[in-house]
C-alpha cells in the first residue's frame, strides 16, 4: 500500500514502529476515485499510530484480502485499545477521545473526531464499510470492506461440431 510510504515522513512511524505488510496477490480493480481510499486507508494508520503513542510493542500490520465480492483490508495496531462504549460513536462526526490542539500533554497526539467520520463519508457512496474489534491494552484491528464488480467469465466459443 502507497499509504504505508507516505508515513515514513513522520519519524515516530520510521523509527518507532515495527510493519507488518501482509498483501494478498494481485487485488481486484475498483473504479472509484483514489484519494478516497487513500484518504480512508492512512486515516486509519494516523489513529493506529497515535493510539500507540504510550505502548511499549509499537507494530502495526496491514493484511489484503478478497473473495468473490469483496475486497478487505485490515489494519492491526498494538495500540491503547478502544472502549467498549466508545465503538458505536468512533464514526460520528467530532467524537474524539484524544485532546483537542493546545489541551495536550507534551508529546501526546491530538484530534479533531473528524478522521473516522470522514473515512465513513468517503467509503459509502461505495458501498464500504468499516468494523472494528478492540481490546483495551492490546490494541484494535480497523477492517475495511470494498464491494468490487468481477470481470464477467470469458464467454466460450462452441464450434458447430461441438453441440450434440
Amino acid at each position: 500500500l502507497e499509504e504505508l510510504s507516505f508515513l515514513e515522513a513522520d519519524l515516530e512511524f520510521k523509527h518507532n514502529i515495527k510493519i507488518e505488510y501482509v498483501p494478498t496477490g494481485e487485488l481486484p480493480l475498483v473504479q472509484g476515485v483514489y484519494a478516497d481510499f487513500s484518504q480512508s486507508i492512512s486515516n486509519i494508520f494516523r489513529n493506529a499510530i497515535d493510539a500507540m503513542h504510550q505502548s511499549k510493542t509499537k507494530k502495526l500490520s496491514v493484511a489484503t484480502r478478497f473473495d468473490e465480492e469483496n475486497i478487505f483490508i485490515d489494519i492491526k495496531d498494538t495500540g491503547c485499545g478502544i472502549p467498549e462504549g466508545n465503538i458505536p460513536k468512533i464514526f460520528d462526526p467530532f467524537f474524539t477521545t484524544k485532546p483537542v490542539k493546545g489541551q495536550e500533554k507534551e508529546g501526546e497526539p491530538t484530534g479533531t473526531g473528524l478522521g473516522l467520520s470522514s473515512c465513513y463519508q468517503l467509503l459509502r457512496p461505495y458501498g464500504g464499510t468499516i468494523t472494528v474489534k478492540s481490546k483495551i491494552g492490546e490494541g484494535s484491528t480497523f477492517t475495511i470492506r470494498i464491494p468490487y464488480q468481477p470481470k464477467p467469465a470469458a464467454a466460450k466459443t462452441v464450434d458447430k461440431g461441438e453441440l450434440k
